[in-house]
């Protein structure tokens, strides 16, 4: 910001401990809206999923796959918001557990008659 318009934000330039520069910035929009940083998490999203043992879906790459105990257990996902289905609840659990080590612990489970959902918060 100060390469592109210097006499605007020159003024707003601190300096941390160790002498570089810094800006801090407020956002009008949400980070994950910016095209990089939604590639950047889809990225992860998918290395973590296949680290879980996960097949990408051929036709929808924002559906994966996994048979566990006989039964196929989907991951479908939109940006943060992972919808988790699967017979057996307890998959769930843990699956969600295993993403609250990843993702930190504010995961929150929410179980439906139609489906479960997990929800990032």
């Amino acid at each position: 910001m100060v390469l592109v318009e210097p006499k605007l934000y020159r003024n707003y330039v601190t300096y941390d401990s160790k002498g570089r520069p810094m800006m801090y910035v407020k956002m009008l929009k949400e980070l994950y809206v910016l095209m990089g940083s939604v590639l950047l998490f889809y990225l992860k999203v998918v290395k973590d999923l296949q680290a879980y043992v996960f097949e990408l879906n051929a036709y929808d790459t924002c559906v994966a796959n996994k048979m566990i105990q006989g039964k196929q257990m989907m991951v479908v996902w939109h940006v943060d918001d992972p919808k988790v289905l699967h017979a057996n609840p307890f998959e769930i659990t843990k699956f969600a557990t295993h993403l609250s080590t990843i993702y930190g612990h504010n995961l929150k489970v929410k179980r439906g008659k139609i489906h479960n959902l997990l929800e990032w918060i």
